[in-house]
């Protein structure tokens, strides 16, 4: 296993032209997975753009600090788009933390992935 690098795990996000970070925390993973029966509840939700679940995955994701200085943020994410091709993508953005927080807080490596694969090709 190799070691945790600070800050490897981050998602950036847009709102409002703004750059924010989605931050990786045990209180996030906490939280999320009390939101919708654990993370895959919450990934199911955000595929299904579950409005609700992606602005309190985006919270928790900010962290209370940064999130209580952002007015109105169900607004500032309605308006920054949810889907690819809108300035925000919060949705992708939201699947790509939850899986970070399933794998503890790090990224998944696609080429552990990809050399663990059964596939001969």
């Amino acid at each position: 296993m190799s070691k945790a690098v600070v800050g490897a795990g981050n998602v950036a996000i847009k709102l409002m032209g703004q750059d924010y970070t989605l931050v990786p925390s045990l209180s996030a993973m906490q939280g999320v997975s009390r939101l919708n029966n654990g993370i895959r509840g919450a990934i199911d939700e955000v595929i299904r753009l579950n409005f609700d679940t992606i602005v309190r995955v985006i919270s928790l994701g900010l962290g209370g600090k940064v999130a209580n200085q952002i007015k109105d943020l169900p607004s500032v994410c309605y308006n920054s788009g949810l889907v690819d091709g809108t300035e925000g993508e919060l949705a992708a953005k939201c699947v790509e933390f939850l899986t970070i927080l399933s794998n503890g807080g790090r990224p998944v490596n696609k080429d552990d992935a990809d050399e663990t694969s059964d596939d001969p090709q």
